[in-house]
């Protein structure tokens, strides 16, 4: 799955569900490596760089799906790429 795509899937994901992704060249990028996974309840208290350690080898916490939910109401003019791009540069300098 490429980051444009678990952006896209995260806008409808339970809450609970987090992107993690894989930075190319020290950024993300819409066609970068990434994995929507469920955090249950006993890995809340797990850093985020465990968790992708052992559940997404060679990718970072990127973002949790309710943010992503909040981003797309703010972005739903854009085009899907425009909105991908500032999800991404949110993610990069706001989050």
């Amino acid at each position: 799955m490429t980051l444009a795509e678990a952006i896209e899937a995260a806008s409808s994901a339970p809450s609970n569900m987090t992107v993690f992704a894989e930075r190319l060249d020290g950024e993300w990028h819409p066609e970068s490596r990434a994995v929507l996974l469920e955090i249950a309840d006993e890995e809340l208290n797990i850093p985020v760089i465990e968790i992708a350690r052992a559940r997404a080898p060679g990718t970072e916490y990127f973002l949790d799906a309710f943010i992503i939910k909040e981003l797309f109401e703010d972005l739903a003019n854009l085009t899907a790429e425009k909105r991908t791009l500032e999800i991404i540069s949110y993610a990069e300098n706001d989050a």
